[in-house]
């Protein structure tokens, strides 16, 4: 079988980095959907990515930014927006038509096709150790998302169930196509001149939004409790600074290493949950916990 070059422990560190981060935004996220809808949540969440992506993309290219907007001809590049913008529509859109703890498995269904895109496509190696801890880190997630309650694996409309996959499905492409674009040795793209300029073309691709509920973008605007801080701390933290993580981290880390790593995500978001949220804990969620990060010790010493 093809073989994959080791994951870099900075590279490892940048990811766990980015899956933190990402893992911070879940409360908040719930909390401006509920106050202001999707559609308004996910447009500013944007914006203020946008607005800090344009000011660093400026600063640290000023003195070669004609031969850096070579970013804005790429077709990958637009590719990599579509599936990030896709994701991020199916997941909110998703979130709407069914359970939380149904959304979370099916949004991360990237665990099972990300191993099989890279297999495949990008000849990454796979054997016996790396497949037990995948099994381990996909039984770990279950429990950690769950708690124990099974049921809701059953539960949920078709429609918002069938659509939260599709996120899945679209960030399982984005991961396996960035590690294609980054791993490459003469690549032309650095990783932070990419994160910003995906980030920026990701609002542009959302702009439709204001427009399609414009009434209620006029009327939430002027709200007393517009929730700011939160949306500023997920446009610039949670998106501009944590997609340019991830993409330090996919340049060194094989894309199946890089899925798994990012489950820390869902095990900070669950935790987070039950220390502000009053979200319930049970022993099951503390075991899958434990069995994600033996799952991501066994895949990257694989």
């Amino acid at each position: 079988m093809s073989s994959s070059p080791a994951s870099s422990k900075k590279g490892v560190l940048f990811l766990i980095i980015a899956a933190i981060t990402w893992g911070t935004s879940f409360l908040l996220v719930v909390s401006t959907v509920d106050q202001l809808g999707f559609a308004i949540s996910l447009f500013f969440r944007v914006f203020f990515a946008f607005l800090s992506s344009l000011i660093v993309f400026f600063a640290i290219n000023i003195r070669i930014l004609k031969t850096q907007f070579f970013y804005f001809k790429r077709g990958i590049v637009y590719l990599l927006t579509l599936l990030n913008v896709g994701g991020y529509l199916f997941q909110f859109l998703g979130a709407a038509l069914t359970e939380s703890a149904k959304l979370a498995i099916l949004v991360n269904a990237n665990i099972i096709l990300v191993p099989i895109l890279s297999y495949l496509w990008l000849h990454e190696s796979m054997n016996y150790r790396k497949v037990s801890g995948m099994v381990v880190g996909v039984l770990g997630f279950i429990l950690v998302t769950t708690g124990g309650f099974f049921i809701v694996l059953v539960e949920g409309e078709l429609a918002g169930n069938l659509i939260s996959l599709g996120a899945g499905i679209f960030w399982a492409f984005y991961i396996v196509i960035s590690r294609k674009v980054m791993a490459k040795q003469d690549s032309e793209y650095k990783p932070l001149n990419l994160s910003l300029t995906t980030t920026i073309l990701s609002f542009v691709f959302l702009i439709p939004l204001l427009f399609l509920y414009y009434n209620s973008f006029s009327s939430a605007i002027f709200l007393l409790t517009f929730p700011w801080w939160e949306l500023i701390y997920l446009g610039i933290i949670c998106t501009t600074v944590a997609y340019t993580f991830f993409y330090f981290g996919v340049k060194t880390v094989s894309a199946t290493n890089t899925t798994y790593i990012l489950l820390l995500e869902t095990v900070v978001g669950v935790f987070l949950g039950i220390f502000f949220d009053n979200d319930v804990f049970t022993i099951f969620a503390a075991i899958g916990a434990g069995l994600v990060l033996v799952s991501i010790i066994i895949i990257n010493l694989s």
